[in-house]
């Protein structure tokens, strides 16, 4: 998640040339590669300080033409919560497994973890091609953020939304009855799809079937709703559409050709956002200039 920085390579110089920013890095070797340090790079790499002046044939100064002193990145700070962060990485060790945690108030993310993980470290001088291919084979697949690139079902947590988007969408009403044998079936397919609980619940409208998690009930609402209606309901929720928080912003589209499934770190976003007061989830608390009393805060 903070990433590392690393000595800039030529694929670095080639973007640096294009978005106009390589006299900057005229006296670094470094450059965020990864995470919260490239993310914020342009903030945290400050202003390359450089003199022109005016030389005769013997390459002696002459006068001054211009001065631009340096001036230092900025400090950043996040809304990480490092005693929540360190708590959950015990938790998790042995595990393979993703946890982040929001604060609904304010959107903030107070912790965000994935196991097993890797040490950057390893890749700020240059990471040699044993310890590479150790990590790329391993079988725990540790290069692999669970948090932020590992997609997931969304299983229960999906359930409410697909609630509100029948009712809203006129597909069901709170006194819409379905019966739950136990499983449901595709029409025209021979495949059963089985609830949770192995004899059913009986019969159920929207109310009984959130509070007993009732999987067949939502399998019935969901294709009577159909792919279209659903991932377009979904998408007003926030399925599908990028987090919007600094560095992690892929997200995954459901459509009629592949399964719904959902970033750990998108999901928080979908069940935090309609506490936050709309505030957008992120990871930056503020930044302040390190020679300055105060802090500046991120709109």
């Amino acid at each position: 998640m903070i990433g590392y920085v690393s000595k800039i390579n030529d694929r670095d110089l080639e973007r640096l040339d294009k978005d106009g920013q390589l006299r900057n890095y005229a006296a670094t070797h470094d450059i965020g590669k990864l995470g919260i340090e490239r993310y914020y790079e342009d903030v945290l790499h400050g202003k390359t300080g450089y003199e022109e002046v005016e030389v005769n044939n013997r390459g002696r100064v002459i006068r001054q033409l211009h001065e631009q002193p340096p001036s230092a990145g900025k400090d950043v700070y996040l809304t990480l919560d490092l005693n929540l962060q360190r708590y959950i990485e015990q938790l998790l060790v042995g595990s393979r497994a993703a946890v982040v945690v929001s604060d609904p108030r304010t959107g903030g993310i107070l912790a965000m973890v994935s196991n097993p993980s890797y040490d950057p470290n390893l890749f700020v001088d240059g990471i040699s091609n044993k310890d590479y291919q150790g990590l790329l084979n391993d079988p725990n697949r540790p290069l692999i953020n669970r948090a932020t690139q590992g997609v997931y079902p969304p299983a229960s947590t999906v359930k409410p939304y697909i609630a509100v988007s029948a009712l809203s969408a006129g597909v069901i009403t709170k006194n819409t009855v379905v019966f739950d044998p136990g499983w449901w079936q595709l029409p025209g397919s021979e495949k059963r799809f089985r609830d949770w609980k192995k004899w059913g619940h009986g019969r159920l409208n929207v109310t009984k079937a959130l509070e007993e998690s009732a999987d067949t009930y939502f399998y019935q609402v969901a294709y009577d709703m159909g792919i279209d209606r659903l991932s377009t309901w979904l998408t007003k929720f926030g399925y599908g559409e990028y987090t919007g928080i600094d560095s992690f912003r892929r997200a995954f589209r459901p459509d009629a050709n592949a399964r719904l499934e959902i970033q750990t770190l998108q999901e928080t976003v979908v069940s935090g956002r309609h506490h936050s007061g709309g505030h957008r989830p992120g990871l930056l608390d503020r930044y302040a200039d390190p020679d300055v009393q105060g802090a500046e805060h991120p709109d």
